[in-house]
């Protein structure tokens, strides 16, 4: 997935005033998390490798300043949580022959919930 600014044509020009409106009017629509699905989760030397579509989940909450990883374990969810105040360094890279990575760098531990069998 590549993400990309969107250019306004030649000859196009807006007030500051319509900045503004525009920009107060985007902050008050509600944030709705984004999902991606991942193959490969890799902490340290440590990796869990997806068995099947779906059992490995990458979230980003922009509302809650959360990056999350779900693993889905037995019909059990493991959740990884990072503030994005705890990320010191990200590194993406996406080329278009292959898959892409997610480096991250923490300042310190995430945290980690386990669903439990009610």
């Amino acid at each position: 997935m590549r993400l990309s600014q969107a250019n306004s044509p030649k000859g196009a020009s807006s007030s500051k005033k319509e900045l503004k409106g525009a920009a107060a009017s985007g902050s008050s629509e509600k944030l709705k998390a984004s999902n991606f699905p991942a193959t490969i989760l890799r902490i340290g030397t440590w990796e869990y490798k997806s068995r099947y579509e779906g059992d490995l989940v990458a979230k980003c909450y922009f509302a809650k300043h959360k990056l999350v990883r779900e693993v889905l374990d037995g019909g059990l969810k493991n959740k990884i949580e990072i503030q994005w105040s705890d990320i010191m360094a990200l590194k993406a890279n996406y080329p278009d022959d292959g898959p892409g990575t997610l480096d991250v760098v923490l300042a310190g531990q995430p945290l980690f919930f386990r669903e439990t069998t009610p």
